[in-house]
């Protein structure tokens, strides 16, 4: 371990309180996605944070019905690169859940709504920087701070933020959805597929021509077989039919109109076009040679975050970082989705899961482990600063 890497331990454990005083009291508001008051309450704390780096320029960004993205530079323009650094703001939450769910400390365990997912990180990331401002320790490369408030329901705003702001030759992103399992870095996330299928078929009195309709709910049925059937599980493409709706036609009458909803993950681009293929050929293919019409159509592609060679190369560098500091830190790949999807989409070299030690997250018992803020800290800084 080098003499700064000691100094940057000794200020990480010296800014642990800070930061956990400052995840209490952004537990502590309602700020799930939409909640445009409870994002300004949070963005306002945050941004107090971000102007205590010296010379840091902070920019709002706002929609309507989403709230703040908040964007902010240091060492703008610097011609040696660009290090982006991105957590989200929003959380999963409803009004009312953060003051039945309070903060609380038991051991090395701090228990807050989104305290981990993913305010942890939003704090880490900010304090890391400041802390090699102190020992001006700082890379020569524009760093770049993006927090938006909508991650958890896809990141509309967000990722308009992320295309206008990020250069597209951005040396590479380091995103701060907390860290999990073994203490280790994720390096691969799958993306999503979502789609509605609708239903339209011939109503008919359930007694009187019973044989002359064509149940929409019964080819729906089919359809959604036919795709549990086309599941891949060694590749890890399973798609799961949910959210039926019948309109509320009774019993007594054949229904002619009826959909659902359609998720599945995927873990590359090419399992994106294989499912693409999936859903149309479920769509031609009818239970009902005559009398119904499928329309399958895809809402939204979330793009998986691959383990390809430009993420490993990063990863290997953090983990190299993480050896000299006594950190282990194996690679990960997990299902859920994250920001980091987007830049690595890009061909930026990205690294997740790189936030303070989560458990229970998306649950009223989140809560995260203490002795990992000033650890996670200590190793974002040793890393920033290792960049030449």
């Amino acid at each position: 371990m080098t003499e700064l890497q000691k100094k940057i331990k000794e200020k990480a454990e010296e800014f642990a309180p800070k930061q956990l005083k400052v995840l209490e009291q952004l537990s502590g508001i309602d700020c799930g996605s939409r909640n445009v008051e409870g994002n300004a309450k949070v963005t306002d704390i945050i941004e107090g944070l971000l102007k205590e780096i010296d010379g840091i320029e902070v920019e709002r960004r706002f929609f309507e019905g989403y709230g703040f993205n908040l964007v902010a530079r240091l060492n703008k323009g610097n011609k040696n690169g660009t290090v982006v650094l991105n957590a989200h703001l929003d959380t999963v939450f409803k009004p009312g859940d953060a003051a039945a769910h309070p903060f609380h400390i038991e051991g090395d365990y701090a228990w807050g709504l989104g305290i981990v997912d993913c305010k942890g990180g939003v704090v880490q990331s900010i304090e890391a920087v400041k802390i090699l401002q102190e020992l001006d320790a700082l890379p020569d490369k524009e760093i770049l701070f993006i927090f938006n408030p909508d991650e958890e329901i896809g990141s509309y705003t967000g990722r308009q933020v992320f295309e206008a702001e990020t250069p597209k030759n951005a040396e590479l992103a380091l995103v701060f959805e907390p860290s999990r399992g073994d203490n280790g870095i994720v390096i691969a996330r799958k993306g999503s597929v979502s789609a509605t299928i609708d239903v339209v078929g011939t109503a008919a009195h359930t007694g009187n021509n019973y044989l002359d309709g064509r149940s929409a709910v019964f080819e729906l049925a089919h359809k959604a077989l036919a795709l549990y059937k086309l599941n891949d599980d060694e590749r890890g493409i399973q798609f799961n039919v949910a959210e039926l709706n019948s309109y509320g036609i009774p019993a007594n009458v054949v229904t002619n109109h009826a959909s659902a909803r359609i998720s599945v993950r995927v873990a590359s681009q090419a399992d994106i076009e294989r499912v693409k293929e999936i859903l149309a050929q479920v769509e031609k293919d009818d239970f009902y040679k005559d009398g119904t019409t499928t329309t399958i159509t895809i809402n939204h592609i979330g793009t998986p975050m691959e383990a390809n060679e430009t993420n490993m190369g990063l990863y290997e560098k953090i983990k190299a970082v993480g050896a000299e500091l006594g950190l282990e830190l194996p690679p990960q790949k997990v299902g859920g989705g994250s920001d980091a999807s987007w830049f690595s989409a890009q061909g930026i070299p990205t690294a997740d899961g790189l936030g303070p030690y989560m458990y229970d997250i998306h649950s009223t018992d989140e809560h995260l482990r203490i002795s990992s803020i000033p650890e996670r800290t200590w190793l974002t800084a040793a890393f920033l600063a290792s960049l030449k």
